[in-house]
């Protein structure tokens, strides 16, 4: 079953009604106001009680109405509340996505012949490390239709909680639609399966590799959040300072008052 992997849209709504609205989806605790971008003059954020970002609004500025966007696994929670409150919303941008098992240079050289037969531009990204995961793309950055093929599992691995929870064999498969003029209403009612057909080589992906011959994936490994990977990276970078501060003052539980105290120190600049 495909999934939203991102979606976005304007919303024909006053920005206080939108942020309501956003702060119903669950897991949503907090709103968080900050500065603007992309010519809208302010934005906000939904976060969960963990601080992680679960939708952001851009809105204010010359763009006119709210600008809405979720990703990642917060895409369908997003998706789902929008149309629920303004079915008649206008999307600027959505990624329907399926994850399977397989070997990516099987699948790889399907989707370079299925390039090829349709005259797409087409390149593979592989980092340095071939560790990480190479990443296919079928389409230009500038056409409104692109295509992902990509090893999900490897490059999940450095994120997740518990790296041995990610199959290694874990292919995603990822169409990306920008719609244009009137097809951004047209949009706003196709489910993430319909995004697949929006053109005839996307359809002819997940026919010829999405049919029912492959296996899909539904585990989902918790991934670490943001201040676990802050935490895992300043343990990285001062693990050996804080080792040493607790030896020398007493065990492990001196560490946070010594900062504590260092902090208060310190001379703060005046206003």
């Amino acid at each position: 079953m495909a999934h939203f992997d991102w979606y976005q849209a304007t919303i024909p709504e006053f920005p206080r009604v939108v942020a309501d609205a956003l702060m119903t989806i669950p897991r949503a605790a907090e709103l968080s106001h900050g500065r603007g971008r992309h010519n809208y003059h302010e934005s906000a954020q939904v976060l969960d009680c963990d601080g992680e970002v679960i939708a952001t609004m851009l809105h204010g500025g010359p763009n006119g109405s709210p600008n809405v966007t979720g990703s990642g696994d917060n895409a369908e929670a997003v998706a789902a509340t929008i149309r629920k409150h303004w079915p008649q919303h206008r999307v600027t941008r959505m990624d329907s996505c399926e994850d399977i098992r397989g070997d990516f240079s099987t699948s790889h050289a399907k989707c370079r012949q299925i390039a090829r037969d349709h005259r797409i531009k087409a390149h593979t990204r592989s980092p340095d490390d071939l560790g990480d995961g190479s990443t296919y793309y079928m389409g230009s950055e500038a056409s409104s239709t692109r295509f992902r093929e990509y090893e999900k599992g490897k490059q999940l691995r450095s994120l997740a909680a518990d790296p041995d929870s990610v199959p290694l064999d874990w292919l995603r498969f990822e169409v990306q639609h920008r719609p244009v003029r009137d097809a951004k209403e047209t949009a706003a009612s196709l489910t993430a399966d319909q995004v697949w057909g929006v053109s005839a080589w996307t359809h002819r992906i997940a026919r010829d590799l999405l049919g029912n011959g492959c296996s899909r994936l539904t585990v989902r490994p918790r991934l670490l959040s943001t201040f676990e990977r802050r935490s895992i990276a300043a343990d990285r970078q001062y693990g050996a300072l804080f080792a040493e501060i607790a030896a020398k003052f007493g065990g492990w539980e001196a560490v946070g008052p010594y900062f504590r105290d260092l902090g208060q120190s310190i001379p703060q600049a005046s206003e």
